[in-house]
């Protein structure tokens, strides 16, 4: 997406959250939550322009 869509640019996603757990190599267990993207779309202009000309 960051081909498309640069820095603070606003974008919509459809899709669902997945939480998973693992250990890393000390033993911690770690937390993780992703997003699975079924949808992306691009709002705003065309342009770049974020102003009201």
């Amino acid at each position: 997406i960051e081909k498309y869509a640069g820095k603070g640019k606003e974008i919509g996603v459809t899709g669902k959250l997945k939480s998973r757990s693992y250990e890393d190599n000390e033993g911690v267990k770690r937390y993780v939550t992703e997003v699975e993207a079924n949808e992306i779309l691009l709002l705003g202009t065309n342009n770049g322009n974020n102003s009201a000309d």
